[in-house]
């Protein structure tokens, strides 16, 4: 069994771990709380096209694949990067896939540097509140009404909850703010359905990134840090945990890279599988 990376693969690898280990500091990471946003870091991904990357070159992206999407947001998610990088990638594709002129008009506006769409995780029924990722820094947000795909754009400031992860966590209200129809029917529905389904695949992909980060880290402390005359990774206490920490952090990336194979394949479990990955490694 080869899972070593394809050399295409490894060049993108490569240079997402440049750019975050530069431009996502811990410094920069802990300015950007409570809320979870750094604009200067959203500007530098515009510049190099990042959230444009699932984007189908007709529409102006880089047609990436999934598999290099997902390794770029285990960087992401290696360094913190506090960004909406997930919810703008599924978003601007699934605007991409559905086409028209509002979509490409939007589109175009992301790459100012100072236009941000996110993607809303749950059918919008109106006036029924939801939790949606990135909205506390939105400029629009990408839903999905039972009817028709649309764009909100808030009329007035998203309320933002404190949280302990960040992540720009917003209030979604829907229909409290101004409405762009991008496409409606049953190709409408099943396109943000998989956009959905796709966001759960790359940020699976950023913890597991911060799984293996935080083992590196863990495991740098326990040998360290001494008590009783020896590194604290030398007692069961600390080791044998870790190591099962390392078998379900590798595990997860396994199975995701399992599931990105099925769903490439288009195996019949392939949708169960994603739901799988995202629990196994939210719980990791």
């Amino acid at each position: 069994m080869n899972l070593s990376l394809p050399e295409d693969s490894l060049l993108v690898r490569d240079m997402f771990q440049r750019l975050f280990a530069t431009e996502s500091t811990a410094e920069r990471v802990r300015a950007a709380e409570p809320t979870g946003f750094d604009a200067a870091l959203w500007r530098e991904l515009i510049a190099i096209d990042a959230p444009f990357l699932r984007l189908s070159e007709e529409a102006g992206g880089s047609g990436m694949g999934l598999f290099d999407a997902c390794l770029m947001m285990e960087e992401a998610g290696r360094k913190l990067a506090p960004v909406p990088l997930a919810e703008a990638v599924a978003a601007l594709r699934l605007l991409g896939e559905l086409g028209g002129t509002v979509a490409q008009d939007w589109i175009d506006k992301v790459r100012d540097g100072e236009t941000i769409l996110v993607l809303a995780l749950r059918q919008a029924v109106a006036g029924e509140a939801q939790l949606c990722p990135g909205a506390a820094v939105t400029s629009g947000i990408v839903s999905f009404d039972g009817k028709a795909v649309v764009i909100e754009v808030p009329t007035s400031p998203v309320e933002a909850p404190h949280t302990l992860g960040g992540a720009a966590l917003g209030l979604y209200v829907p229909g409290a703010g101004e409405r762009h129809v991008i496409a409606s029917g049953e190709q409408a529905a099943n396109a943000w359905a998989a956009a959905v389904e796709e966001w759960k695949l790359l940020m699976a992909s950023a913890l597991v990134g911060l799984s293996q980060q935080a083992l590196v880290m863990a495991s740098e402390y326990a040998a360290e840090r001494e008590a009783f005359g020896q590194p604290i990774g030398a007692y069961q206490g600390i080791g044998h945990p870790l190591a099962d920490d390392v078998i379900n952090a590798d595990g997860g990336r396994l199975l995701l890279w399992q599931t990105l194979r099925a769903v490439a394949d288009q195996h019949a479990e392939a949708g169960a599988m994603i739901s799988q990955v995202f629990w196994w490694v939210n719980r990791t």
